[in-house]
């Protein structure tokens, strides 16, 4: 079953992003200029489980916003956030990568 975020809750949250010039706008297909993505899109565009996102979160590699108080209320993430994760582990491959093509040669 499908849930969509009220319009109150978003207009709520974009209350509080318009300082930062920023708009939370529910990622449908991530056709969203929005630059938050919810943690259901979040992980369609890591392209990874559910547990392995929220693993990312405990261990402190990706941030998420909770928009409630409650234990399982709505979270937001920065989708540079996840862009950064994912270029950062890109990177770690190729030192990685580098290291082992430098050791077989010496």
């Amino acid at each position: 079953m499908k849930t969509t975020v009220p319009d109150n809750i978003v207009a709520a949250v974009n209350s509080l992003l318009e300082p930062y010039g920023e708009q939370y706008t529910p990622a449908l297909g991530f056709t969203s200029n929005s630059g938050y993505l919810s943690t259901k899109d979040a992980i369609k565009y890591l392209g990874v489980s559910k547990s392995f996102f929220w693993r990312l979160v405990y261990e402190g590699k990706l941030k998420t916003i909770k928009l409630t108080d409650y234990r399982n209320g709505k979270s937001i993430i920065m989708r540079s956030a996840l862009d950064e994760y994912v270029q950062a582990h890109i990177n770690s491959r190729k030192d990685r990568k580098e290291k082992t093509d430098n050791a077989e040669r010496d």
